[in-house]
C-alpha cells in the first residue's frame, strides 16, 4: 500500500471517529434535554403502610384515610358522589411522586417560593410517622415545580401532573355527570346525532343507521350528505379532546351563571344511544360555564377546549370550490346582500391584522374574518340547463400578495343551491345555506 493510500485511509478513519463521537454527544444531549422523571421518588410508600394523607392549599384542605383497605374521603360533602377511580389515582400519586432533578445545599427557600408554599401534603403512616412536603414556584420554562421535604436541605423538581394534584380540593374528586362519557372506546360511528344551536345559527346532522360505516346527513338548514373525514376533524376529535374542566357548583341555580337562558348556546348529542343536552354561557375568565339537562352540577371549561361551539357548515361539507390561505391575502372587497366591505390585510399567522372599512380589527377578529372568507364548499357541478338569476347575491374580489386577483360571483339558482363564477367562468354550485351562513357571519362586522 503506497503512502498516498495510507494517508487517505487515515483521513477517513479520523472523520469516522469524529462523526461517531458527535452522534454519541448528540444522543446524550437529546436525552438530557428530553428527560423523563428518573426512578428516584420524592416519596414512594407501600399502600399497606399508609394511614392517610392530608393536603392543604389555596383552595382549602383535603383529607383521605385508609380504612379496611378502602380509601375514604373525610371531606366528602353530604349527598355528593365521589369519583372512586380518581381518588385512587390521586392517593397513589401523592404517595409515589417521581423526581426530575434535585438541588443540594440550598439556603434561601424564598427564591423557590418555598418560604410561603402554595400547597402542603402530609403522609401519615401506620407507624405514626409523618412525612410532610411543600410545593413552591414553577421551575423556568414550565419544566416542573420546586418541592421541599420538611427537615431536609434539598430542593426537588417534580412533574407538572403531581404539582397540579397537590393543588386539588375535594371538588376535583367529585363524580361529575355533566359531560357524556368520552373515552378511547368511543368511535366515530357512535356519534348518532349532533345539534348545535348558537343564537340564530343551527347545525343539525345525524348518522345514517342503514350504513355499516360512519355516514352523516345534515338535516338543518337543509339535507346534505357530509364528508365523514371533515366531521371527524371538526366535530368528533374536538369533542373527545374536552378533558380540562373543573367543578363550579351543585346548587342548581343556573340563572346565576347565565345558563339555560333564551337564545343561549345549546348542544344536543346522542352517543351510543345516550342523549345529552348541554347548555353553555361565557364566563369572564376565558372559559365557559356548562350544565346538563337533568343535572344540578355546573362545570367550567376553558374556551380553547370548546372549538366545537364554532363549527360551521362549511367545516363539515366536502370539496371546496375556491379556497385561499389567509396568509396570502392582501385585500378583499365584498359586496351584496347589504354588505359593502373593503378590507386590507398585513402580517401572517397569529400576527395577521386587518383594516375593515377604515377600522382596525383586533388580532382575533382579523384571523376570524380571514377564515370566514377563505373557503367556499362545492355541492355539485353546473349543468347546461341550470337556471341562474341575473343579479348576484354576493361578489368577492380577492387580491393576493403575489399581485394576482380573483373574483368570485355567487348567483341564486334554486332554493337549495347557488351558482359560483370564478373570474367570469361558471365553475360549480354551492349550497344556499353556506352562502346564508357566510352572509350571517359577515353581518357581525357591520
Amino acid at each position: 500500500m503506497n503512502a498516498k493510500c495510507v494517508k487517505v485511509l487515515a483521513v477517513i478513519s479520523a472523520t469516522t471517529l469524529v462523526f461517531a463521537l458527535f452522534l454519541l454527544f448528540f444522543e446524550h444531549m437529546t436525552q438530557k434535554q428530553n428527560r423523563e422523571p428518573s426512578e428516584k421518588f420524592l416519596v414512594n410508600f407501600v399502600f399497606a403502610d399508609i394511614a392517610g394523607i392530608a393536603v392543604k392549599n389555596n383552595l382549602g384542605s383535603l383529607a383521605l384515610m385508609v380504612r379496611d383497605g378502602q380509601i375514604i374521603c373525610l371531606d366528602q360533602p353530604t349527598d355528593t358522589k365521589m369519583n372512586t377511580s380518581l381518588i385512587k389515582s390521586f392517593f397513589y400519586r401523592m404517595t409515589h411522586i417521581p423526581v426530575y432533578d434535585e438541588l443540594e445545599k440550598v439556603s434561601d427557600l424564598d427564591i423557590y417560593g418555598l418560604d410561603s408554599p402554595i400547597a402542603t401534603v402530609s403522609v401519615v403512616l401506620n407507624s405514626k410517622e409523618k412525612v410532610r412536603f411543600t410545593l413552591g414556584d414553577q421551575a423556568p420554562f414550565e419544566k416542573g415545580w420546586y418541592v421541599a421535604i420538611e427537615g431536609e436541605k434539598k430542593i426537588y423538581i417534580i412533574d407538572n401532573v403531581s404539582a397540579k394534584m397537590m393543588q386539588y380540593s375535594v371538588d376535583n374528586l367529585r363524580l361529575l355527570d355533566v359531560l357524556p362519557e368520552l373515552n378511547a372506546e368511543i368511535k366515530l360511528k357512535d356519534l348518532e346525532m349532533f345539534r348545535l344551536i348558537n343564537g340564530e345559527k343551527e347545525i343539525f346532522f345525524t348518522s345514517d343507521p342503514s350504513s355499516k360505516s360512519a355516514r352523516f346527513i345534515l338535516m338543518l338548514p337543509e339535507k346534505i350528505n357530509l364528508d365523514w373525514e371533515k366531521v371527524t376533524k371538526a366535530v368528533f376529535l374536538p369533542l373527545l379532546s374536552i378533558t380540562d374542566y373543573s367543578f363550579v357548583s351543585s346548587a342548581g341555580v343556573f340563572a346565576d351563571y347565565g345558563l339555560k337562558e333564551r337564545g343561549g348556546t345549546e348542544l344536543f348529542l346522542t352517543l351510543k344511544g345516550i342523549d345529552t343536552h348541554l347548555f353553555f354561557s361565557e364566563a369572564t375568565n376565558g372559559s365557559f360555564f356548562v350544565c346538563r339537562e337533568g343535572s344540578n352540577q355546573i362545570i367550567s371549561i376553558p374556551e380553547k377546549e370548546l372549538s366545537i361551539l364554532n363549527v360551521k357548515i362549511s367545516d363539515i361539507i366536502g370539496d371546496a370550490i375556491y379556497s385561499v390561505n389567509p396568509a396570502d391575502l392582501k385585500s378583499v372587497i365584498i359586496s351584496g346582500n347589504g354588505i359593502d366591505f373593503n378590507c386590507n390585510f398585513s402580517g401572517i399567522g397569529n400576527d395577521l391584522h386587518a383594516v375593515l372599512n377604515g377600522n382596525l380589527l383586533s388580532q382575533e377578529e382579523s384571523i376570524d374574518f380571514a377564515q370566514i372568507i377563505s373557503l367556499l364548499p362545492k355541492s355539485s357541478s353546473i349543468k347546461e340547463n341550470t337556471s341562474i338569476e341575473r343579479d348576484p347575491s354576493l361578489t368577492i374580489v380577492y387580491k393576493l400578495c403575489d399581485a394576482s386577483e380573483h373574483i368570485i360571483t355567487i348567483f341564486p339558482s334554486s332554493k337549495h343551491e347557488c351558482a359560483v363564477f370564478l373570474d367570469g367562468n361558471a365553475i360549480a354550485m354551492t349550497y344556499s345555506s353556506t352562502v346564508e351562513e357566510l352572509v350571517y357571519e359577515l353581518e357581525a362586522y357591520l
